[in-house]
């Protein structure tokens, strides 16, 4: 026992010695005092630390120094982190850690000591924790002085401002503007001095929107503190609030005090924490989620803090609510320079349509976080509104079983609500229809901002065929049909539940319509699935009856046993039988020759059966002749055919032509078209003078020698066949042998008829015939409308009597003339000044162009007061 006593002893003996040599000897702790000069950034600063020696002798110390940032999580530099010294015993000494701080926050300085003592080494160690802060010089500074009312003012001394008291008066000394936005948490740190009684007041304030010209006198101030009456000399430290334009301003109001109350202004700073950690964070308070999407809940987040946050740093949490209990909770973290924007998005796995809470919550490291409560509408479907939202001046019938309304005032509805959640004036609710259809009202009060569908069960079915209102109150697609071919129906199944879902198809119509119908009875949609379905439509071989027929096609969703009936009207289009065409080779011809021709008719409508086609002839004499006899089958839509005939005429005159298409005994189109006979013998010859005076004859005489010359010189065709035409009764009578040279005429006009627009000197060269001899015989064709003739600059031009044509067929070479004639034949009675404006070209030369066209006889021009309007002319 008495070991173990001895044991103990020295033991105890052994820790009173080490406590001794470790605690603070009579001059203090062995590391003590550790001050710094100051609490500001982008200065010289120095931590200052007492080091005091607990030893019986001289000591060695190394003292090792570490400044550490709470924002960036690593050392800053310092320029001697190191300091070796000797210390006598009992001695004590101050040392200087000089260090520079550039970012304003929270630090830690930590110290490492190590003390060798008689080749006994010990270490100690000590930290300080320090907040540096951003500055601003709020006074001495630019200042605005606005007196109130009386002769108090405020003065500068030196850097120091005083105020100057007067009874009555009232004043105030405004500083800034200052951005008090820039930081966390802005301080405001006045001293000042000052001397108050009850019969005077200070106050210290703030305002944003203080204008010294606009708004001297009228800006709003918020105090920030009011001065209590007696005497004070120190530091008031105020918090300002977050605003980019903050003025301060310091107010006295003196009534009739005893003693003058003093206030000395010294100097005042604004400092704060520039946040190196902080994010903005955006996001709906409502989201609207469709069923299967890949859209979530997004959270956009800036980052308005100094640094860049790693992958880690930001940790973002959505917990899902549904009936108060938590069904999911996701996390995500992302990469976020300084001073940019990125975005997140959590989607959640939802499975039953309604209305969910949420809560998200962001970190960064342990500096900043934030929570926020959300609300997510988990729907199909969306009703469509105005995007500022729907006044419900009037009721607003859904077609939703359930749903989520999301709006602003009083509601009015006459559902059922099932859970409500308002905050900040807006509101939800899951409201569910009774035996009426879900309704909403209120009155213009209330703002519909969105609808969403919670119906667990729904759909729609449409046709694909453009639906339209048929009868009033009635709405239905048409089916036409038109070629006699099948017809397909279209019709879409959209699920728009939450379940798999099967769909019954039931089909009305009348069979006497229709002749066939193929389509399925039943079809199974998943969720969120579209289906097309293709009904085949088979008409009967005739048209039934004129009108349509109804048909309807019924569709049922079995688990709830909804039906939609979608209506449809089968009609054929009617028989649209049409005499295309009746062509024939000439407008005239001689007794002998024939009339070749082309009949074409076709079917626009349904397909047509035993048709006949009849073609008659009328006469000149009013006899009435069928020509041909042909029956048609049948006629497909769009079916086209030609049928061709030949007549020779026996009658001299105008004939008619006429096509008669009939269905039986019903007559159900017709045409017709004429032509001319012309017996050549009919002719009227000129007659001869049996004798003439001598001096009649020598003046003739004398006539053709004029003439002949002028034929010679001239070289015009328009010359030569009007001084024959002249001439006919003296050429006739020297040249009486040719008068009834019949067959000349007879291929003069096959030729003419045979083309059209031949000129004399094609005649002549064609049958060589001399002018006298030619001129003559087209004179007496022309005089007996059996050819017309029509001048084209110096020639003239011949065609068949009856002849249809465009003078602008004529050959114009010319560019500028071919868009006059087509814009006289868009614009008929157009004016030249008109022509210019449209083809961009001077007045002068479209006058010029029209002269030119004038002579070709390709226009004429008629007056119409001081206006001359342009028209194409035509041959008949």
């Amino acid at each position: 026992v008495s070991t173990r006593a001895a044991g103990i002893i020295s033991l105890v003996a052994l820790l009173i010695s080490l406590a001794l040599v470790l605690l603070p000897g009579s001059k203090g702790e062995i590391i003590d005092s550790g001050e710094i000069n100051h609490f500001y950034i982008n200065q010289e600063n120095n931590l200052t630390i007492v080091i005091n020696n607990p030893f019986a002798g001289e000591t060695e110390f190394s003292l090792s120094a570490e400044l550490q940032s709470h924002d960036l999580q690593q050392p800053v530099p310092l320029p001697q982190p190191n300091l070796q010294f000797t210390l006598a015993e009992s001695e004590s000494d101050n040392y200087d850690i000089p260090f520079q701080i550039h970012y304003s926050g929270d630090y830690s300085f930590y110290i490492s000591l190590v003390m060798n003592f008689d080749n006994q080494p010990q270490t100690i160690e000590k930290s300080w924790n320090f907040t540096f802060y951003n500055h601003l010089t709020v006074i001495p500074g630019s200042s605005d002085q606005v007196t109130f009312t009386g002769g108090a003012a405020w003065s500068l001394d030196g850097e120091v401002f005083v105020l100057q008291p007067n009874d009555n008066s009232q004043v105030g000394l405004i500083f800034g503007p200052i951005d008090s936005s820039v930081y966390s948490e802005s301080v405001l740190e006045i001293n000042h001095a000052y001397s108050l009684t009850t019969d005077a007041g200070f106050s210290i304030s703030y305002s944003t929107d203080f204008d010294s010209l606009e708004k001297r006198y009228t800006a709003t101030w918020h105090e920030l503190t009011t001065l209590s009456p007696g005497s004070f000399d120190g530091s008031t430290i105020l918090l300002l609030p977050p605003t980019e334009r903050c003025f301060i301003q310091f107010a006295a109001a003196i009534g009739e005090p005893e003693i003058d109350p003093t206030w000395q202004l010294n100097w005042a700073d604004v400092r704060g924490v520039t946040p190196k950690h902080e994010l903005d964070v955006s996001f709906p308070e409502v989201n609207f989620l469709a069923y299967s999407s890949e859209s979530g809940v997004g959270v956009e987040l800036y980052n308005s803090g100094l640094f860049t946050q790693y992958l880690g740093n930001i940790s973002a949490s959505l917990n899902v609510k549904w009936q108060g209990e938590t069904i999911t909770s996701l996390q995500q973290s992302l990469y976020l320079p300084a001073g940019e924007t990125r975005q997140l998005n959590f989607v959640p796995a939802l499975s039953e349509p309604g209305i969910y809470e949420c809560q998200l919550e962001i970190k960064v490291l342990d500096r900043w976080s934030r929570a926020q409560t959300c609300h997510i509408l988990y729907s199909r479907e969306q009703y469509l509104l105005p995007e500022n939202g729907l006044s419900l001046e009037q009721e607003l019938a859904l077609p939703f079983e359930a749903a989520a309304i999301l709006f602003e005032g009083d509601l009015q509805h006459n559902g059922e609500m099932l859970d409500s959640w308002s905050e900040d004036g807006r509101q939800i609710q899951h409201l569910t229809a009774g035996s009426e259809p879900l309704t909403l009202g209120g009155g213009e009060s209330v703002v519909v901002r969105a609808i969403a569908s919670l119906d667990i069960h729904r759909f729609d079915a449409t046709s694909l065929e453009p639906v339209q209102e048929l009868v009033p109150g009635w709405e239905g697609a048409t089916i036409e049909f038109v070629s006699g071919g099948d017809e397909t129906l279209s019709l879409q199944v959209v699920n728009k539940g939450f379940n798999t879902e099967i769909f019954s198809l039931q089909y009305f119509y009348a069979p006497n319509f229709l002749m066939q119908l193929e389509g399925v009875s039943e079809i199974t949609l998943l969720v969120d699935e579209t289906q097309t379905i293709d009904l085949t439509l088979t008409p009967q071989l005739e048209v039934p009856h004129e009108g349509g027929s109804q048909f309807t096609v019924l569709l049922e969703q079995l688990s709830t046993g909804e039906t939609v009936a979608l209506n449809h009207v089968l009609t054929y289009r009617a028989s649209e039988i049409m005499v295309d065409e009746l062509h024939f080779n000439r407008n005239g011809v001689l007794l002998g020759q024939s009339v070749a021709g082309s009949i074409e008719i076709s079917n626009q409508g349904y397909p047509v059966s035993e048709l006949t086609l009849e073609l008659w002839l009328t006469a000149a004499d009013g006899s009435r002749e069928l020509l041909a006899f042909q029956p048609v089958n049948h006629l497909e839509n769009g079916e086209s055919i030609n049928f061709d005939f030949e007549h020779s005429p026996v009658i001299v005159g105008l004939h008619t032509l006429q096509v008669e298409l009939k269905g039986g005994a019903t007559l159900i189109n017709d045409q017709d078209a004429q032509f001319r006979a012309v017996a050549l013998e009919q002719a009227a010859e000129p007659e001869a003078a049996a004798s003439l005076p001598l001096r009649s004859t020598a003046a003739a005489t004398g006539i053709i020698g004029i003439l002949s010359a002028a034929y010679y010189f001239s070289k015009s065709e328009n010359l030569r066949y009007h001084s024959f035409k002249l001439l006919l009764p003296l050429y006739t009578r020297l040249q009486r042998d040719r008068l009834a040279d019949h067959p000349t005429r007879q291929n003069l006009m096959q030729y003419i008829y045979g083309h059209p627009g031949a000129n004399l000197t094609q005649l002549r060269e064609r049958f060589g015939l001399h002018n006298g001899v030619l001129s003559h015989h087209i004179s007496i064709l022309e005089g007996n409308q059996v050819i017309q003739s029509l001048r084209n600059g110096r020639q003239r031009l011949f065609y068949p009597s009856g002849f249809t044509g465009l003078a602008q067929e004529l050959l114009i070479t010319n560019d500028v003339q071919k868009r006059i004639l087509e814009e006289i034949k868009v614009s008929p009675g157009v004016t030249q000044s008109m022509i210019a404006t449209r083809l961009g070209m001077s007045r002068q030369k479209v006058n010029y162009h029209v002269t030119a066209l004038e002579r070709k006889s390709a226009l004429r021009v008629e007056k119409s007061g001081r206006i001359s309007r342009l028209y194409l002319l035509r041959l008949r």
